[in-house]
Formats: structure tokens, C-alpha cells, sequence
């Protein structure tokens, strides 16, 4: 189809008072240009700032959050439960999957330039909104989890402080008094705990698992979010000197340094403990045994040198961890990724943070805490952190299968879309035409979309979510001089369709005058199966091409440009009458309505000219007519009641006459309105032809609530007496 006149109004209201200035930026808005990227740099080195390097800023980062609360008071008792080769095992698993990350994420680090913001927000900009979003909240939560597992140091330091003291006391006397006694001594009583020293008998002895009420993928799940923290390097991507270095290295070091430490420490203590008890105090008592690998989680402060420097780095490891997925939790939220999230974004202070986010990260670590058992809090954080990662490793995985190349950073999908649209439509390119395949596709000649809204909104009322609609723009002039605002033009309006919510292309073209423009625009703009919807004086070049042409004609016009103040939309066109279909409304009341309801609508196709007003760009307020046209103009933007639609199919078009009432009643719009059709026939058949039109239409599964026959249409006119 091919629309004359030239389209949506949302916005003419506040467009009417002040020009909202369209703004020109990157899909993602972060990508800086190479000058931009240096001048940044500079300004950062004349202020001073501190830099890390690849081992400070990640490798160090990375240990520091990977060893943890697990390493101290769960390894050993994992160790005891599954035996040292399912340990390995576990740790060689949990190892793989954080390395598999840790790959996608110095990808994703390696693939352009990296700013500040996490890794969250280095994922999100680099793979796409719609893989950030799902895995920031996800992110988020995990941190939030993890708060309540970092926190395990209390295993170790429960009570009061007064009975913290006590406790202390006794403790350092009872050190003293085996210090005293001398180091066989010390040998003994940890005997009675389960040590007995590195023994091959032992490690042999321990190799195989013995579950007691556990799983070999329980174990696992209580011991990956040991393996987490992999991305604390990527965390601070801002205050790295050279992250697109710094992140892999690092990062893949700290996991094979982090990997080697665990797996020595499963052998080591599987080497030197017994699973359980090795003594006659216990053999009569095994279910309050406390003893061995498998009942007590001290074990690493047993086997160290000297206990209370496993105590502290508990402390020191845990706490800080605490804190830093207490801080990174809310940040997620400040990306206003989701809308019913925003309160929790809300920054307060210089540093814009999110107090309002820590409180309720706070909440969630706290909700969890209140459980008070670790092996049952792990499972749950590792389900959370295994998501995140699968999400990281399948967005890359998006990223490479999509071909995107390593330029213009931006989001995988959009990648996979074109790569997708494109193979789709060359698909499509042979495939021949059929009632199966064929689709409402317009070109309408709307000039600037905004300039003919009551146009757009018509034709994207039966093409929305259906067929294609390509709003097209024929300036007149040199091209040369003014390539460049034509480009600006394409992007600027595209844009608004898009704010809009219009699902349509914007397409302008620069000719010699508008005939010229039209058969530019049908020749080489219109893709393969594209009917067009135009101006009067081009339509002989649809029927050309044959194209179905529709005229459209409201009484009080379409154009709005003058009212919205621009002068450089409105193009002299050249006026001419022609004979086609015509979708004609009328807006006039019944003579017996009330004047307080809404008008009933009748929508006509018919055979008339279709005159075109020039208009001029007013200076004062606007007038009667001016305000007519703007009530007119947004017409099809409402719901438009219990009316008709009067179809004049006189002639054997193809259809479409019949096809575009069809297509608008479909709509939830105009559910409301019915269908009447007006045909050519014989005074001496009007039953016969109204039924044959009932039938053919019943066939299509057209409603319609009544046929009229004009039995005279063909009668030539007499000549006045």
C-alpha cells in the first residue's frame, strides 16, 4: 500500500510551548572516543590518583575474598566427610567453573575500554541490558546472602563479652599449662582430639568418602561459596591503572593460587586426622563425640602451629568479605534496572550512597543469619552464585555465537538481532507471495513523523505488531550540502518513533522535486514485499509498480507543523486531482445525538479528488481552525466508539478496499465500530448480489453488520430537462 499526506501526537501538547532538543549519544551511553579516554586518563594523573596495579588491585583482592570462613572451620569437616579424592574433586569442580568465569570475564574486560562501576556494571555495558539487569539482581542478592556466611565467624566466638573473657582466660591458662608440660604432652592431648601428625596410614585410610547424613553434591554445595570472590578484582575496575590487563591476569592467578591452597589443605589435614574418634571415651558415646574430622569444625586450629592465628584470620577474612558484599549488594539497585527498585537506589551524601540499600541488604543478611547454621546457609548462597556465573558464562557464549566484533562495544543481542534479521531476510528474499505470508506493509508519506500524527496513527493502527510501516520524507534540494543533516534527520526521528512507541521505520531522501522523491523511495528504499501508502501525484508510479494506493483525507487537514512552528517541514508540492480509494472521515453529530456525547464516526471510502491547503506558519495564538485541526489530529488516538465504517467497493480492486476496514475493526480501538459495504450491481439482481457479497465475506470471515446494493452505479446520467 502507498499512504498519502503526511505522523503519532503524544507529545504535540509540550511540543506546542518549547522544542524538546533531541540528544545525540551510544546504544549503551559509555563509550568515550579515544580523545575522550585520554583527557580522562590525564585529569586522573594531575589529581593524584592512586592506581592499583594487576597484584594489589586483583591478585591480593581476589585471595583475600576467595579465602574465607570455609577454608578455616569447613574444610576440614568436607574432608572428612567425602574423603580425600572426592575433596580434590569438589575443589577441582568448583575450580572449573570459577575459571570458566573467570575467562568470560577478562573477555568481557579485553573487549574494550573498561570504566569504573564493578563487575556488575562492566558486564551490563558490555553484554547488554537484558543480561545485566537479570544478572545484577541476581548479583545483588547473592552479596546479600553472602553477608550471613562471612559472618561465620561466630562458630568460633559466640557469647557475651564478659563470658568472652572467661572463656579467654581459661583458654590462654590451659596453653600455658601444655606449654609447661612440655611438647609430648601437647602430642597427646591432641591425640585425644583426633590428630595423630602426618601418617601414610591415615591418608590411605581417608582416602575413600564416609558420609554421615551427606552427599558428595551437598558437600559440594556447602563448599563452593568458598570458591567465590572471584570477581573482587573486577570490582574495582575504576581504581585499576591497566584493567584490561590486570583482571585476567589476576584473576586466573588468584584461582589457580586459591585452588592449589585448598586442595594442600584437604590433603594435609586428611593426612593427619582421624574421621572420627580413635579413643575408648568416645566409642561409648558416638553420638556426642566432638572429636575427628567429621565432628568438630576446629580442626585447622587443632593442626596449626599456634591456634589463635587461625582464629584471627578468621576474623580478618570473614569480616572484611562481610563488609565488602554489605557494600557492593546496593550499588546493583543504583542502575534503576528495575522500576519497583528505585527507592532503594536513592543516594544520599557526597557519595551518593544508597542507605536506604544497605538497610535492606542488611535485612536479607540478617533474615539469614537468624538461621544460625552454616551448611545450611552455603547451599543456598551457592545456588545464587552459580546462576550468576551461568548467566556470565551464557551471555559471552551469546556474545561469540552472534560473531560481534571487537569494535563499537556494545550489546551482544543487538549483534545476534541484526545477524538474525539479516539471514531472515534473505530467507524471505525468496519466498514467493501467498495468503500465508502476506502482511500489511505501507510506505507513507508522513514527511517528518511528528508533522501528520492523525496519518501515523491511522495506518499504525492496522500494521501495529502485524505488518511493516515506513514513514517516508522526500526533501527537495541539493543533496550534497546537505547529506549531513539528512543522516542527523534519520537518527533524530528514529529515535522518536521508538520514544513513541511507534514500530516503524523513519526513511528520508533528498530530490529534485517530490514525483522524483516518490520513485526514489519506491525503487530503492521499499525491501522486498513492501507495499506502498502515498501522495497523490505518485500514485501513478505505485500502480507502476503495482502498489495498492490509499488517500487519506481529514476536513480540517492533516498538517500540524505550522502549529508546532516549523516552517522547514512544509515543501511546495505540486496539486493535482486523481480517482482512487479514499478514507474520508466524518466527524459530523446525528441530528437527534445529544450534544454532550461524543460524535459517531463514520468512516467512508469513495471515489473524489483529494485536495491538498498550503499553510503557513501562524504568529499569534492559535485560531478556531487551528484548534480543530489539533482536536482532529489526535483523533485515532482514541477509542472510537459504537460507529461505521462505510466501505465503497465499486470496483474490483484486489481487496484492499475491504482488507484495511478488516484489519482496523481487529483492533481494540475500533472493536466497537461495524462494518457496512457499499457495492455495484443490476436493478434486476440487488438480492442475488447481496447475497453473493454475504457469502464472499462470511468466506473471509468479515463481520459486517449491513450490504447495500446500488443497482444504478452503472447508469449513465441524464442530461438536466
Amino acid at each position: 500500500m502507498y499512504f498519502v499526506q503526511n505522523g503519532l501526537f503524544s507529545e504535540l501538547i509540550n511540543n506546542v510551548s518549547s522544542q524538546e532538543p533531541f540528544e545525540d549519544g551510544f546504544a549503551n551511553g559509555d563509550e568515550l572516543s579515544p580523545a575522550e579516554e585520554a583527557a580522562a586518563k590525564e585529569a586522573a594523573e594531575s589529581k593524584g590518583v592512586v592506581k592499583f596495579g594487576w597484584v594489589k588491585g586483583v591478585l591480593v583482592r581476589c585471595m583475600l575474598n576467595i579465602w574465607g570462613v570455609m577454608l578455616f572451620i569447613r574444610m576440614s569437616w568436607i574432608v572428612g566427610q567425602a574423603g580425600i579424592g572426592l575433596s580434590c574433586l569438589i575443589v577441582g569442580m568448583a575450580t572449573v567453573v570459577t575459571t570458566i568465569t573467570g575467562l568470560s570475564t577478562s573477555a568481557i574486560a579485553t573487549n574494550g575500554f573498561v570504566r569504573g562501576g564493578g563487575a556488575y556494571y562492566l558486564i551490563s555495558r558490555s553484554l547488554g541490558p537484558e543480561f545485566g539487569g537479570s544478572i545484577g539482581l541476581i548479583f545483588a542478592f547473592a552479596n546479600a546472602v553472602a553477608v550471613a556466611m562471612y559472618v561465620g565467624v561466630d562458630a568460633i566466638m559466640t557469647d557475651e563479652i564478659n563470658d568472652v573473657r572467661i572463656i579467654g582466660t581459661i583458654t590462654v591458662i590451659l596453653l600455658l599449662g601444655i606449654s609447661v608440660a612440655g611438647m609430648e604432652w601437647e602430642a597427646k592431648s591432641k591425640e585425644a582430639l583426633g590428630y595423630f601428625g602426618y601418617d601414610s596410614a591415615i591418608m590411605w585410610e581417608n582416602m575413600g568418602p564416609d558420609f554421615r547424613g551427606e552427599t558428595f553434591f551437598s558437600m559440594f554445595a556447602i563448599f563452593f561459596p568458598a570458591a567465590t570472590g572471584i570477581l573482587a578484582g573486577a570490582n574495582i575496575s575504576g581504581d585499576l591503572a591497566d584493567p584490561q590487563l590486570a583482571i585476567p591476569r589476576g584473576t586466573l592467578l588468584a584461582i589457580v593460587i586459591t585452588g592449589i591452597v585448598y586442595l594442600g589443605v584437604a590433603v594435609s589435614t586428611d593426612a593427619a586426622c582421624k574421621f572420627g574418634f580413635d579413643f575408648s571415651s568416645c566409642k561409648n558415646d558416638a553420638a556426642g563425640c566432638k572429636f575427628g574430622l567429621q565432628n568438630d569444625f576446629q580442626v585447622m586450629s587443632m593442626v596449626s602451629g599456634f591456634g589463635p592465628i587461625i582464629s584471627a584470620g578468621i576474623f580478618s577474612a570473614t569480616l572484611s568479605s562481610a563488609l565488602a558484599s554489605l557494600v557492593s549488594a546496593p550499588k546493583v539497585f543504583q542502575d534503576n534496572i528495575y522500576p519497583g527498585l528505585g527507592m532503594f537506589a536513592k543516594g544520599y551524601g557526597k557519595n551518593n550512597e544508597p542507605l536506604k540499600g544497605y538497610i535492606l541488604t542488611f535485612i536479607i543478611a540478617l533474615a539469614f543469619i537468624l538461621i544460625a547454621k552454616l551448611n545450611i546457609i552455603a547451599p543456598i548462597i551457592s545456588n545464587f552464585f552459580l546462576a550468576s556465573y551461568a548467566l556470565i558464562n551464557f551471555s559471552v557464549f551469546h556474545a561469540s555465537l552472534a560473531n560481534s566484533p571487537d569494535v563499537n562495544w556494545g550489546s551482544s543481542t543487538q549483534a545476534l538481532t541484526y545477524h538474525q534479521a539479516l539471514t531472515h531476510t534473505l530467507h524471505l528474499s525468496g519466498v514467493e507471495d501467498h495468503v500465508k505470508n502476506f502482511r500489511p506493509q505501507c510506505l507513507v508519506m508522513t514527511g517528518y513523523p511528528n508533522s501528520r500524527p492523525a496519518l501515523l496513527d491511522l495506518v499504525y493502527s492496522f500494521t501495529k505488531n502485524v505488518g511493516l510501516m515506513i514513514c517516508g520524507h522526500i526533501r527537495t534540494g541539493y543533496r550534497r550540502p546537505n547529506f549531513k543533516d539528512l543522516a542527523n534527520d534519520q537518527a533524530r526521528y528514529q529515535r522518536w518513533l521508538l520514544k513513541n512507541e511507534t514500530k516503524a521505520f523513519y526513511t528520508p531522501v533528498f530530490a529534485e522535486d517530490m514525483r522524483q522523491g516518490a520513485q526514489y523511495l519506491l525503487q530503492n528504499r521499499v525491501p522486498p514485499h513492501v507495499k506502498p501508502v502515498s501522495q497523490q501525484q505518485s500514485c501513478d508510479d505505485a500502480f507502476d509498480f503495482q502498489f495498492g494506493a490509499v488517500i487519506l483525507r481529514l476536513k480540517e487537514g492533516l498538517d500540524v507543523s505550522h502549529i508546532q512552528g516549523q516552517d522547514e517541514l512544509l515543501s511546495s508540492q505540486e496539486k493535482s486531482g486523481m480517482k482512487d480509494v479514499i478514507v474520508s472521515i466524518d466527524t459530523s453529530k446525528d441530528s437527534d445525538a445529544d450534544s454532550s456525547k461524543p460524535s459517531s464516526k463514520a468512516t467512508s471510502l469513495q471515489n473524489s479528488p483529494a485536495p491538498q491547503k498550503d499553510k503557513r506558519s501562524p504568529t499569534m495564538p492559535l485560531n478556531v481552525s487551528d484548534q480543530r485541526l489539533l482536536a482532529a489530529s489526535q483523533q485515532f488516538q482514541q477509542k472510537q466508539g459504537k460507529g461505521t465504517v462505510d466501505v465503497w467497493w465499486l470496483f474490483d480492486d484486489g481487496g484492499l478496499t475491504l482488507l484495511i476496514p478488516y484489519l482496523l475493526t481487529n483492533k481494540k480501538r475500533w472493536k466497537d465500530c461495524k462494518i457496512r459495504v457499499f457495492i455495484g450491481g443490476k436493478i434486476n439482481r440487488i438480492d442475488h448480489d447481496r447475497r453473493a457479497m454475504a457469502t464472499l465475506l462470511s468466506k473471509f470471515r468479515i463481520d459486517f453488520s449491513d450490504i447495500t446494493v446500488l443497482g444504478d452505479i452503472n447508469t449513465k446520467p441524464k442530461k438536466e430537462q
